[in-house]
This record gives C-alpha cells, structure tokens and sequence, in this order.
C-alpha cells in the first residue's frame, strides 16, 4: 500500500483537516472514486472549481455555446446555469451555495454571482467597466478582474456590483485575482520588461496597497491561482527549465518548487488545508495529481481510475465531514472531448485522542482558469 499523504503540519501550521489526514493511517489509492460528472447532452464538460456538496464548470453543447454549469455529485444532478439572453457563460467556482464566473451579455463578458439556478443570476460588473470575470468565490466575496480602459484590474465583490473593490497595485500595468480564501487574495500583476508583459505571482489581503510580489527569484514569471489564507500555489516558469507547480508562505522568498521527479512541466491551481491539487506532464500527457507540500509528495490521480482518458487535470480541492473531494476533468480517448470529474475519498472518523499535542479534531473545508487545448 502506497502513502498518500505526508505529515507536513509542523512546516506550514495547517488546519485540523490537513492535520487529521496527516495522523490518520495511509490512505490506499483504491480507495479513490472517479465519477464522470459529464452530461450525457452535452460535447464537453469541465469541473472547475467546488464546494459545500456543489461542483461547478462549465458543458458545451454539439455545436453550441458554453454554458455555465452545477452539478451535485453525479452527472443526473447537473444544472444548466446561462442566464436567459446571454450569449454563453462559465463557472469556475463554488462555495456555500453560490457560485461565480461570467455571462456573455451585449458582446461582452460581465462577473456572475448565482445561487444554484440560472434565473438567480446577479450581474456584478461595476459602472463604466467594459467587461469583467469572477473566479473565485469564499464565504460572502468574490475575486476576478474588472476591464477598465482597456487594462485588466484585480477586483474584489461582496455579492454586489455596487460593492466592487479596485485591488489594482499602481506599480504595475494590469492586475488579476484568481482565488481568495482565508482573508487573502492571490493572483497575478503584470509588468513590462524589455518591451514585453510578464507576470509575477501575487497576494493582496483586501486592499490594494496591501499587494505582495510572489515572483521567485530564479523564475521569469509567475501565477497564483489559490489560497488558503496561510499558503498559496500556483506555477512559475524556472529560467532555462520550464514551468513548475509552485508553493509559497506570504512571501517570494518562501517558494517551494513543487514539479515532481519525471515531469516536464506542472501546475497548481488548488488548495485546501495542507492539500494541493494540479497537474504533472510525463511522457508527454497530463496527470491530475496531488501534493502536501513537497515535490516528493506528489500522487498521480490518474493512477487509481479505469482506461479512458488520455490526459486528466485537478483544478480544485475541498472536504467535509467525511470526504475529501476533487473537481476537473479529463480528455476521453474515444471522442476527444473533456468530460468533468469528481474524485473522492473517505476520511476515515478521527482518533479519541489528542495527537501532536494540538487538541481533539475538527475536519473542516477550507479559481484565472488556464484554457486547454
């Protein structure tokens, strides 16, 4: 039986979550369940980001527009969530009932907040933006960008259009948010050098003077894509190497390169307590896989479901009371196409006794999406 998880609570003081898994007994890769979350209506589907029992992304009709999408744990439950009248959507987030992304309205994109229907639908772009996307969302805010004169800002909403925050570091030419979790926000600010964008890893907590410069020093760029108020991961692309799934502690000098031993190239994109999900590419394929802050750590997900897809991506990652769960999606051999994924795992019920000196357990839960081929 291999281990999938590593304690590595000590290191990063993590949530009694991730302290939990680290002290349970190893978990066995059987004990993983893939559930093909994909419509049977719909081309493609993707599992993007999820939370208190939803999962959201987005489904594509056979010669249509995407369409944002719920679903509740299995493909029968899934949801169409495009507003009526726009010309497409995509979701990218979920927590506490809700969920984020954008509608296509009148030839732009606007930052959407729903609430489990298309019909709850509530346009979040501020006045005079030209268009705008929410990625994530946590407890009442939501994180994403605003376009504004033509330059990309990292915004911050509370549920309203009215209650938009500009979080735009004015040292640099455009901003993003990704993620936020945990009083934090990550994502990415963008500068010229030598005549060209580049972007740099970053972390804001709520305000714009509060902006931190994640970029490693031996990385030409950087992204975050997730937080948990206490770490945050992402990539950076390593001079003369190539891109690395990335880990950081508030600061650049705190990166951890997370690539693992075999792979080309890596991202992650998601993180709950001391649990990070992303993707490796080895011998030229994508493996959807998890960490708990090492590169050595690193599990292949792929590894415990049948045939089928020839490449797979975790994108998000989050628990309950009794299971850990994983959303992103896979490309099927057969037709080619991306179907939506849920993994799951038990957590097994803790121990009556205090482990490493930190009291009884309590299991508790706590995206700019890179688009794929």
């Amino acid at each position: 039986m291999k281990p999938l998880f590593y304690c590595v609570t000590r290191v990063f003081g993590l949530s009694a979550a991730a302290t939990f898994l680290c002290a349970a007994s190893p978990v066995a890769r059987a004990q993983w369940t893939t559930t093909v979350l994909h419509p049977p209506a719909a081309n493609a589907s993707t599992a993007y980001g999820g939370g208190s029992g939803q999962e959201a992304g987005t489904t594509v009709a056979v010669g249509g527009f995407q369409h944002a999408a719920l679903w509740s744990g299995s493909s029968a439950s899934w949801i169409d969530l495009s507003p009526a009248g726009s010309g497409g959507s995509q979701a990218y987030a979920a927590d506490g009932g809700r969920q984020v992304g954008y509608a296509y309205v009148n030839f732009f994109n606007h930052a959407a907040l729903w609430n489990g229907t298309a019909a709850s639908w509530v346009d979040l772009q501020p006045a005079g933006a030209a268009s705008s996307v929410a990625y994530g969302i946590s407890g009442g805010q939501q994180a994403g960008i605003v376009n504004t004169q033509s330059r990309n800002h990292a915004s911050l909403w509370s549920g309203t259009a009215a209650s938009w925050v500009d979080l735009h570091p004015a040292a640099v030419e455009e901003s993003e948010l990704a993620g936020l979790g945990g009083g934090q926000q990550v994502g990415a600010a963008f500068m010229i050098v030598n005549s060209s964008e580049i972007s740099h890893a970053s972390l804001w907590s709520g305000s714009a003077s509060s902006w931190v410069d994640l970029n490693p020093a031996s990385a030409s760029q950087s992204y975050a894509y997730a937080t948990n108020g206490s770490i945050q991961v992402g990539r950076a692309t390593i001079l003369n190497v190539g891109i690395h799934a990335s880990l950081w502690q508030g600061s650049a000098a705190s990166w951890i390169d997370l690539n693992p031993a075999g792979s080309t190239g890596s991202d992650a994109y998601g993180v709950s307590g001391g649990l990070i999900v992303g993707d490796a590419r080895i011998n030229g394929s994508y493996h959807a896989g998890i960490w708990s802050g090492t590169s050595a750590s690193w599990f292949d997900l792929s590894a415990t479901m049948a045939p089928g897809y020839s490449d797979t991506y975790a994108r998000s990652i989050w628990s309950d009371a009794t299971t850990l769960y994983i959303a992103g999606y896979g490309r099927s051999a057969s037709s080619g196409q991306n179907n939506a994924l849920l993994w799951t795992q038990p957590i097994p019920a803790p121990p009556a006794v205090v482990l490493l000196g930190i009291g009884t357990f309590a299991v508790t839960r706590r995206r700019r999406e890179e688009v794929r081929p």
